[in-house]
C-alpha cells in the first residue's frame, strides 16, 4: 500500500477542528439571539447586550482567524525522526537487545 506510507498527517488537522468549533458556537449563538429577541424584555439593555456580545464575538472569531493563517499549517503533526532517534537512544546506548 503506497498510499499508506507516503501519508503523513498535518497540523491542519487541529484548524479543522477549530472551525467546527466557530461553525458550532455561531449556531449557538443564532439560537441564544432568537431567544433574546423572541422572549426577552425590549429594551435599549437588551439591544445593548446583543449589540455587545455580537460585537465582542465577532471580533475576537476574526482576531483568531487572522492570527490562523499566519501558521504553516504543512507541518507534520508526527515527525518520525523524533522517535527514530529516541529508540535509537534508548536501545543502543544501553545496550539492549542487540545481537
Amino acid at each position: 500500500m503506497p498510499f499508506l506510507e507516503s501519508f503523513q498527517p498535518t497540523i491542519v488537522i487541529f484548524y479543522w477542528a477549530y472551525l467546527v468549533v466557530v461553525v458550532i458556537f455561531l449556531l449557538l449563538f443564532l439560537v441564544n439571539l432568537y431567544h433574546l429577541l423572541r422572549f426577552g424584555f425590549f429594551s435599549f439593555v437588551n439591544l445593548g447586550v446583543i449589540l455587545i456580545s455580537m460585537l465582542v464575538s465577532f471580533s475576537l472569531i476574526a482576531f483568531s482567524l487572522s492570527i490562523l493563517q499566519s501558521f504553516d499549517w504543512s507541518t507534520p503533526l508526527i515527525d518520525s525522526n523524533i522517535f527514530g532517534t529516541f529508540l535509537d537512544g534508548l536501545l543502543g546506548g544501553l545496550e539492549l537487545f542487540k545481537f
